[in-house]
């Protein structure tokens, strides 16, 4: 789809409110270390659902990490308190990188309009057609936004997230819609009987 400007841009805005991006991280460190050590330090500001330290093709970390909490209130709080060595920002006031431009800050796209213009044409990588296998859903809210934009079958769609649910009104609201929907499991021991027409990997920050 395109991101740019879409009804689906004010999900991806609310995934970003609860969002840390940890920068300044020392490149030597051992990933899962350092991953300890981010969620240490963040762990009395509220639930985090996941630190995720990235990593280059060795498993070293880049230098910077994201840290996900399960609501925006404690990202506030977070990003007061400061750190002698790392850069700790909200995701929503870094700069966007697209193809090596650097564009306005997520906020003040969504404060000039983006987020509510539907001019845009949509580019789903399926239809109404398919049968389709969402991966690394999150929250479920962008399996939720296709069901009822009219863009996803529901009873042809199953979504999954290796975590437990983010937010629980967004699965209820899939199953009462016949989305068949899996939580706390592995992608890769996932079975079923009937093939998908589309595979959708729609895992929050891959490649940021």
């Amino acid at each position: 789809w395109n991101g740019s400007a879409c009804k689906f841009v004010h999900v991806q805005q609310e995934r970003d409110g609860n969002v840390i991006v940890v920068r300044n991280l020392p490149k030597s460190n051992d990933a899962s270390a350092l991953e300890a050590e981010i969620r240490n330090h963040f762990q009395c500001f509220g639930y985090i659902t996941r630190v995720q330290v990235k990593t280059d093709l060795d498993n070293r970390p880049r230098g910077f990490a994201f840290v996900v909490f399960d609501n925006a209130e404690s990202v506030k709080t977070a990003v007061l308190v400061k750190h002698p060595a790392w850069d700790i920002k909200c995701k929503v006031d870094l700069p966007i990188y697209i193809e090596g431009d650097t564009r306005s800050s997520r906020k003040t796209a969504v404060s000039r309009g983006a987020a509510t213009s539907v001019d845009a044409p949509m580019r789903l990588p399926f239809t109404l057609a398919d049968r389709v296998l969402l991966l690394g859903e999150g929250d479920f809210s962008f399996t939720l936004a296709a069901v009822q934009s009219g863009f996803l079958d529901p009873c042809a769609a199953v979504a999954t997230s290796n975590e437990p649910p983010r937010i629980h009104t967004h699965i209820e609201a899939l199953r009462e819609l016949g989305v068949h929907c899996i939580t706390d499991v592995d992608a890769t021991s996932l079975a079923f009987d009937n093939a998908f027409h589309v595979i959708v990997f729609n895992f929050p920050h891959t490649g940021e």
